[in-house]
């Protein structure tokens, strides 16, 4: 194995003579004046999504991957999707957001890839990758990134902006089979997905439950959270009927009683 130098990279980035199980692609091509000696600087996308707790019961349940059967139902639950914009990205401290690469790059059988931050944004406290820093030979589509801000303080991030870096390696030998053609590949032609299918691993299978349709997730919270208004609401008014908020208190636990259920009940 060895790591690819300034020269090495130019020589088979974006190269028609070169061959394609030896030809690295990254489209839009990236200016050259943003290769250093041995990396290529990758920008910040236009598509993020947020970790969030489960708008029910306070977030006391964690994120439980045998639970989950379906990728509507993991995204439903535990990601806020949605688009940067010309306003930017604020971070909040301790905060992370799954995002993507503005670049899609394709990598060879015979080269893989690692991702770094730039020391720019490093010395700011914003991490680009948490561990997923390597990117399999076969590898087709935009970079996933992890940004967490670990600052005491809020940090602005843009579309555009060269936030990371990959650098390339050729391995001694091509591998046999790429990513893009692994029977085990998860998120082989859908580079771009941000959600996880951590679920889908095999050894999870066989203790996996029903996983929850987000409609009747959706009908549930909303319920919830409306009738705990209205009750903490009745709760404080003077002169209200104590039959009128005794049937609201009811009303509400027993939602989040279904609630509860819902998520407990197994196949």
């Amino acid at each position: 194995m060895s790591f690819l130098s300034d020269v090495e990279i130019r020589e088979v980035l974006n190269k028609e003579t070169v061959p394609e199980d030896r030809r690295v692609e990254i489209t839009p091509p990236p200016d050259d004046k943003h290769i250093g000696p041995c990396s290529i600087d990758l920008r910040l996308g236009d598509d993020v999504a947020r970790l969030r707790n489960r708008p029910w019961l306070f977030g006391f349940l964690p994120f439980d991957p045998t639970r989950y059967g379906s990728l509507a139902a993991a995204q439903h639950n535990w990601y806020k999707f949605f688009k940067i914009g010309e306003r930017g990205l604020r971070l909040k401290p301790n905060e992370t957001v799954i995002a993507l690469t503005k670049e899609r790059v394709r990598l060879p059988r015979g080269i893989f890839g690692l991702v770094t931050g730039r020391s720019s944004y490093s010395r700011m406290g914003l991490e680009v990758h948490l561990t997923q820093d390597l990117r399999q030979p076969g590898h087709a589509g935009h970079i996933l990134l992890q940004l967490k801000n670990n600052a005491p303080f809020a940090i602005k991030v843009y579309p555009g902006m060269r936030i990371a870096q990959i650098m390339l390696a050729r391995l001694g030998v091509p591998c046999t089979t790429g990513y893009d053609q692994a029977a085990a590949s998860k998120y082989k032609g859908e580079a771009d997905g941000i959600a996880t299918k951590w679920f889908l691993d095999e050894e999870l299978k066989g203790r996996q439950l029903i996983s929850r349709q987000p409609a009747v997730d959706q009908l549930l919270n909303s319920s919830l959270m409306i009738l705990t208004a209205i009750t903490a609401f009745s709760l404080y008014q003077t002169g209200i009927n104590k039959t009128s908020t005794t049937a609201l208190l009811v009303a509400t636990i027993v939602v989040l009683l279904l609630r509860v259920l819902t998520y407990f009940r197994a196949t």
